[in-house]
């Protein structure tokens, strides 16, 4: 099974004592982990991220987003989740979640339901990490270019 850990291009934003850690390990994929107080100004440079990444491959309509550490998540950082999940809402194949506390579930709410059926939530590691490594093992059997 494949961690969910960094791997591919990797870039990592602070900021107001939340970070935000990107990857992109190959194909339509991107991943992230969230941590601490998330501001607007945080959200926006990670969603900068994404669309920079997207200007030279393809968007990551399959994406992975680990919330568990995350510890406040500010009005103008929901606002930019929500904005920008609106403008690329036809592009989203599937968003996995995980969340393992109310805050997380609260600041998702929004989010689900934009996106639908195409978002789901995790409320465990293993769930979570066990679909990461399908969509891993999907990838590479496509491409070949993720190591185990």
């Amino acid at each position: 099974m494949h961690a969910f850990e960094p791997s591919g291009t990797v870039r990592t934003f602070r900021s107001g004592g939340g970070e935000v850690t990107l990857w992109f390990p190959g194909g339509e994929l991107v991943a992230g982990r969230v941590e601490g107080h998330v501001r607007g100004g945080l959200a926006i440079a990670a969603f900068r991220e994404i669309d920079r990444h997207t200007a030279s491959h393809p968007f990551p309509g399959r994406g992975f987003i680990d919330f568990s550490a995350m510890t406040a998540f500010e009005w103008d950082a929901r606002m930019t989740l929500l904005r920008w999940n609106l403008a690329h809402r036809r592009q989203a194949q599937r968003l996995d979640l995980l969340s393992e506390t109310w805050l997380a579930h609260m600041a998702l709410r929004a989010l689900g339901t934009i996106l639908g059926d195409r978002l789901v939530s995790h409320e465990n590691r293993v769930t979570f990490e066990a679909a990461y490594a399908s969509a891993l093992g999907r990838h590479a059997g496509v491409s070949g270019s993720i190591a185990s």
